[in-house]
């Protein structure tokens, strides 16, 4: 937690200086990540209940999974930044994977993803969930996985036609925390839904670990990216 509060100040105070639209959006995206990754561990410590009413579940939704909702759609418009500043930075300024049509559908079924979970969950806290809400909580991770998947193909493919050492090395740096948050998102949302014992649990949480300090890393990797304003006296 105090790795991403640093790794949010950072992100923020470089945002400031940077002038580029495109170089400033990706800071403020990349703070916004750490920020919300931040409460959703913070959520992760406050107790919930198995079993409750529906009020109750709404209030635990909008408590609990609306910040891994908010944080979810921001890693993927961070990842979708990243892509369009290596697309600018490219001399010959290519389209990875046609990246600017695919986009929006990707978008798209990322807020689908979301929406199925939010409007579910409350419902999976009743003793007898209907069948509807179980299809509808199973149905979000694949749709979930394609816009993530298919944005971490076309971050590897936009780091390989990069020329510039440091957009490299944010890409490195940003690309294993992606890895890392997708392999907790498998473990979280698809392992443990089947089958958990302690000895997965301590892999999960080394993968956060690694996913946290490898955010805060790429977002100090920014600092010399983008145009700086000129300062006045």
């Amino acid at each position: 937690m105090g790795i991403l509060t640093l790794g949010t100040y950072r992100a923020f105070r470089i945002r400031g200086v940077l002038a580029e639209p495109i170089y400033r959006s990706r800071a403020f995206s990349l703070a916004m990540v750490a920020l919300l990754y931040l409460i959703v561990l913070i959520t992760d410590l406050v107790p919930t209940p198995t079993y409750t009413d529906l009020i109750t579940a709404t209030v635990i939704t909008l408590g609990v999974t609306l910040p891994y909702g908010v944080f979810e759609f921001l890693m993927f418009a961070s990842v979708d930044r990243t892509i369009l500043v290596a697309t600018d930075m490219d001399l010959l300024q290519r389209k990875t994977l046609q990246w600017p049509r695919l986009r929006l559908p990707l978008y798209a079924l990322v807020l689908v993803a979301i929406g199925l979970i939010l409007v579910a969950n409350p419902f999976l806290f009743l003793q007898n969930p209907p069948d509807w809400a179980t299809t509808a909580d199973l149905a979000f991770y694949p749709i979930f996985l394609i816009p993530l998947c298919v944005s971490a193909v076309a971050l590897f493919l936009s780091a390989r036609r990069s020329l510039e050492k440091t957009m490299l090395r944010f890409i490195a740096f940003f690309g294993a925390a992606f890895v890392c948050f997708l392999t907790d998102f498998v473990f979280y949302n698809y392992v443990y839904y089947f089958y958990y014992n302690a000895a997965l649990q301590l892999v999960d949480n080394l993968v956060i670990i690694a996913a946290t300090f490898l955010l805060y890393r790429a977002i100090v990797s920014i600092t010399p990216l983008g145009k700086v304003e000129e300062q006045t006296s």
